[in-house]
């Protein structure tokens, strides 16, 4: 999470103080990315410097907290890459602050009983520790009535459930990342005719359509709108370059038009 925002004002560092030891560690369990991705001890330092001068440390300082806070948070690990370790959350990790309550378990129940025949398996994934969670806080409820509830609601398709094709997640991630930060991403497109194609996107948007998802994006520095099927995609990878605004630009228009 690159956005997060300190809500007190900047004062004098005292990194002796620790309460805002305790602070600083908070914040860098939010600045933590979830696998694949992942942030390097030097990075999470800058990123803490910017949120805030009174998070200002040494690197070693929050190379030891971080491998203080692995023994609090055993979804907290590591992995070697070119510039250091790389820190991350554990794919199915889920960290409640506040706790999960038991009729917000149940409205996650549901949601997954609704969405499960309409998404693909990979976006249902990225869910799946959220659902995971809710039917635990059901089970240990210690109210019989909240673990039978899901049984009592059924969501019925209008045709028969479909196999829809699946979006690597590496690939589902990069897309999320690069539309999220307007950042433009390299593909290798495969389309349902020609040959596979090397393509720069600058996306705009995402729609999900019977489980298949698509990118409407431009290409290279054109301006037409086109759509891209996830699934086609072949390998993604983040660029530096920024996605040129649009003007008038309305997502739910070009869907109408698109999908109707």
């Amino acid at each position: 999470m690159t956005d997060f925002q300190d809500p007190r004002p900047p004062k004098k560092p005292n990194r002796n103080e620790p309460k805002d030891a305790i602070l600083r560690q908070w914040v860098m369990l939010h600045l933590i990315p979830r696998e694949p991705d992942g942030i390097t001890a030097q990075q999470l330092q800058a990123k803490l410097t910017g949120i805030n001068p009174l998070y200002e440390v040494h690197k070693r300082t929050v190379e030891r907290n971080l491998m203080a806070l692995t023994s609090v948070f055993h979804v907290l690990d590591y992995r070697s890459g070119p510039n250091g370790n790389l820190w991350f959350w554990q794919r199915d990790a889920v960290l409640d602050v506040p706790k999960l309550d038991v009729k917000t378990a149940l409205m996650f129940r549901l949601a997954e009983a609704f969405l499960t025949p309409l998404l693909p398996r990979s976006t249902l994934d990225e869910l799946g520790p959220h659902f995971r969670r809710a039917r635990e806080t059901l089970d240990t409820a210690g109210d019989d009535r909240h673990s039978v509830w899901p049984a009592k609601v059924q969501v019925i398709p209008n045709s028969q459930p479909l196999l829809y094709p699946d979006v690597p997640p590496d690939i589902l991630a990069t897309v999320h990342t690069a539309l999220f930060e307007d950042r433009r991403f390299l593909t290798r497109y495969r389309p349902r005719h020609g040959p596979t194609r090397d393509y720069e996107v600058s996306p705009r948007g995402l729609v999900i359509r019977d489980g298949i998802i698509y990118v409407v994006a431009t290409l290279f520095e054109y301006t037409d709108l086109k759509h891209l099927v996830l699934h086609r995609m072949e390998t993604a990878s983040l660029l530096d370059s920024t996605v040129t605004p649009m003007r008038n630009f309305k997502l739910e228009r070009y869907a109408k038009v698109l999908f109707n």
